[in-house]
């Protein structure tokens, strides 16, 4: 269409064609535009959040023999990841292993730090306290 006016028309007639083309697509004027959203728009796995088991974890010492476990729990979800501070440059408080819908504490030294797990775009977080008693004779 657009060669077949410039050919009987010119330039000048063709522009006005473009013109009212482009004018006839638009929206006509200041309104704003609102996005389109599905009436259930959840997040996949029922938007449920993540609840873990126990909410925090306590150490009294250091070594393997006291590692604790805490459930992790989430509607749809078995696969969870975990990010956490227990790790400083300063030294490693805890190490924390995840498996499963299960994360694993194990305390190294005296501090606090904070294991976040995250599933299927929920997160949660775990804190983490870590002390030690020296022992001594008096």
């Amino acid at each position: 269409m657009d060669i077949r006016v410039r050919q009987r028309f010119g330039v000048g007639a063709t522009s006005a064609v473009l013109a009212f083309a482009i004018a006839g697509c638009g929206g006509g004027g200041g309104g704003t535009m609102t996005p389109q959203t599905s009436p259930s728009s959840s997040p996949s796995g029922g938007g449920s959040s993540i609840s873990l088991a126990p909410t925090s974890l306590s150490f009294n010492g250091s070594g393997s023999t006291l590692a604790q476990s805490a459930t992790i729990t989430k509607s749809g979800t078995t696969t969870f990841t975990e990010q956490d501070t227990c790790a400083p440059s300063s030294g490693t408080i805890a190490t924390v292993f995840i498996s499963g819908t299960t994360v694993t504490v194990t305390p190294v030294a005296a501090g606090t730090c904070i294991v976040t797990v995250s599933g299927n775009g929920s997160t949660a977080a775990l804190p983490v306290t870590v002390t030690t008693t020296s022992g001594g004779v008096n």
